[in-house]
């Protein structure tokens, strides 16, 4: 059964974070809007292409077409404000990653080396669209104010492919001048050169071993979720292994993202993870604790 007992209201505040991540779709549709007397043209020689990443961060081409049109509507001007509503929106429209990326852009790491690239040879960027929700980490409760403060200047974007033990980086630093995101660098590299190899290890096998997972639950996991009566107040209480197994979230299994905001890794032995849904705001989170030489899951929020 469950032991559900009820906490005080600056408990659950702190236990569960109000940030919805809805705003990005805004910027979506006012970024989409067609517009007859203002658009760009790209023919052959500026020809953007529909690409997604491989194992090692790079681009792929999938295909092309002769020429299309870009609208370029006006952005909102709170779309710099928080890194949240820039990078989701620079996710989903070609025509503001040409005007945001800093070119020429160094990539760190590349196949072939260190590389640049111009704005003729850049092709668009796919970091969230192709899943409906993106993961952040965090080792401090405390540093997760950090995801609504509108003084950080400075976040990157981690995708780490856990079956190759790659990763990639995209650094994203706001203008001094004109207060605009831009995209300012990429690096590729494996996970030994993270301080979160410990844990993405941990995890590669937790997500994808349904044993080793069961293992590495606590027997006495601390629960949160919506009362099934649909009162606003959240219900707190405890479940065992066997209740985990119920009510546990489809886990990212090929492809983790991050989010940083300016968070700190330094040798983590508690590890957050926020599942955050990118079209309906939906926000689920798992506490990892790493207990001697191993971790395990203590906590889930949903």
């Amino acid at each position: 059964m469950h032991d559900f007992t009820k906490k005080s209201s600056a408990e659950r505040r702190k236990m569960i974070p109000k940030r919805a991540f809805v705003a990005f779709f805004c910027a979506a549709v006012i970024c989409g809007c067609n517009n007859a007397n203002r658009q760009t043209v790209f023919t052959d020689s500026e020809v953007e292409s529909i690409v997604h990443s491989d194992s090692t961060g790079m681009p792929v081409e999938l295909e092309s077409v002769d020429s299309f049109v870009i609208p370029e509507e006006p952005l909102p001007e709170a779309i710099d404000e928080l890194f949240d509503d820039f990078v989701f929106a620079f996710d989903q429209n070609p025509a503001l990653q040409r005007r945001r990326v800093r070119f020429p852009l160094t990539i760190e790491g590349a196949t072939d080396g260190d590389s640049v690239l111009t704005a003729r040879n850049w092709q668009r960027l796919h970091v969230f669209l192709q899943q409906d929700f993106c993961t952040v980490l965090w080792s401090k409760p405390s540093e997760t104010l950090l995801s609504d403060d509108i003084n950080v200047v400075h976040a990157e974007v981690d995708q780490f492919f856990l079956n190759t033990r790659r990763a990639t980086t995209y650094t994203f630093d706001r203008d001094s001048i004109s207060g605009h995101w831009q995209l300012t660098g990429q690096r590729n590299y494996g996970f030994e050169a993270t301080p979160l190899a410990d844990f993405l290890t941990f995890y590669t096998r937790f997500a994808a071993d349904s044993i080793f997972q069961r293992e590495h639950v606590s027997n006495h996991l601390r629960f949160v979720s919506t009362d099934e009566d649909g009162e606003e107040e959240p219900v707190v209480g405890f479940i065992d292994v066997d209740q985990w197994f119920e009510f546990a979230p489809e886990l990212p299994v090929d492809v983790l993202t991050n989010i940083n905001y300016g968070q700190h890794y330094d040798n983590p032995r508690r590890m957050i993870m926020q599942m955050r849904g990118i079209s309906n705001g939906l926000q689920t989170e798992l506490s990892f604790v790493r207990e001697g030489e191993s971790w395990h899951l203590v906590g889930y929020i949903n």
